[in-house]
């Protein structure tokens, strides 16, 4: 497996990888059938990422030529994290989010910020720490609480 910065060769594999990304956290959040239809709107279109990627640093994990997960980072903010459903559990994730949080750090930021409304127990073993919960007031996931999380990122971070 290898992680490298995304290229417009990828776009069409993230939205793909998203999509399915997004069916399996319908499942696994209750999703109702407009919250995945907006979800997947959002995503499903090489259009709709394009526009989404062209605002972020982001990188690719990609085994055998092809891309199984992806991150992207705005500013201080990890943005979005996906991991292909069958690859998941295998430390791709932890992977992207080190890589992220690397990127962050070049950009000359102290700390790292995510929100999620789907995974919260998985960024507090990674050392983030909860900083507010709020209700989603826009988008397809409206209603839904959002948590908030930030991690002081050290200077010389050990190797995963």
């Amino acid at each position: 497996m290898i992680v490298r910065p995304t290229t417009d060769a990828d776009l069409q594999a993230i939205a793909e990888l998203t999509s399915a990304c997004n069916r399996a956290l319908a499942v696994s959040e209750n999703y109702t059938a407009a919250e995945l239809a907006g979800l997947l709107a959002e995503c499903s279109s090489l259009a709709s990422i394009r526009r989404q990627y062209a605002a972020f640093t982001s990188f690719v994990s990609e085994q055998a030529g092809t891309v199984i997960g992806v991150v992207a980072v705005a500013g201080d903010e990890i943005a979005q994290l996906f991991v292909a459903p069958h690859f998941q559990h295998q430390g791709i994730g932890r992977r992207l989010v080190s890589v992220a949080e690397a990127q962050i750090r070049a950009c000359g930021h102290a700390k790292a910020r995510v929100y999620t409304a789907s995974a919260p127990a998985y960024y507090q073993p990674l050392g983030y720490v909860e900083t507010e919960r709020r209700r989603c007031t826009e988008g397809p996931l409206a209603g839904r609480t959002l948590v908030f999380f930030e991690k002081v990122l050290e200077d010389n971070p050990k190797p995963n």
